[in-house]
């Protein structure tokens, strides 16, 4: 008798799905700056390398500390600077324009020339001092736009003039100075009180 084949049945393949699950996103490489270095003379490194706003090439010292870094942009180039010390110098004028000029200094700041100029072409000028604020000057003129200057021998006779005037008595009777009446009358009392102590001479 011959023997019987056993029948093979495919297994089928099951699969299971949850809902709400996300299918795997696709794998997408970025591809990386580019950039290029090159070793200085002086021991230095330039670096160029793509920016999102530009090119950007930087310098940096033999230590590997950053120097200098210049950034390329659609506007223009943008320059930063890292250093110890800064010295400008101009034999003719240094000038700086732009849109908003700050100086932050962490422990002083000062502006030394023969002749300074300060002035707000719009709105105000405000100096604010944590302590004393202190103007020293031979004349501090205030709301003053006179630029002639007195001459010393003037100086000196208007202030002996001064010195030696005897007071003047007003002019303007009190009584048009204030619409007081009751002030006026106690002016008068303490003036005829002090003229009866007054010795004349």
């Amino acid at each position: 008798m011959p023997k019987s084949k056993a029948l093979k049945t495919p297994k089928k393949r099951t699969s299971l799905s949850v809902a709400g699950a996300k299918k795997p996103l696709a794998r997408t490489r970025v591809a990386a700056p580019k950039s290029a270095t090159l070793a200085l003379p002086s021991g230095r490194e330039l670096a160029v390398q793509e920016h999102p706003e530009g090119e950007r090439l930087s310098i940096h010292g033999k230590g590997g500390k950053l120097e200098l870094t210049i950034v390329l942009t659609d506007a223009g180039p943008r320059l930063v600077i890292d250093a110890a010390a800064i010295e400008l110098r101009a034999q003719g004028t240094l000038a700086v324009d732009c849109e908003r000029f700050e100086v932050r200094a962490r422990a002083e700041a000062s502006i030394r020339a023969p002749d300074v100029v300060v002035e707000a072409t719009k709105g105000n000028l405000d100096l604010r001092a944590n302590d004393f604020v202190r103007v020293v000057g031979e004349q501090i003129r205030l709301n003053c736009d006179r630029p002639e200057e007195i001459p010393e021998w003037m100086q000196k006779m208007l202030e002996a003039r001064f010195l030696h005037a005897p007071a003047e008595k007003p002019t303007v009777p009190a009584t048009e100075v204030t619409g007081d009446t009751d002030l006026v009358a106690e002016f008068d009392r303490l003036a005829r009180e002090h003229a009866r102590r007054t010795p004349e001479s």
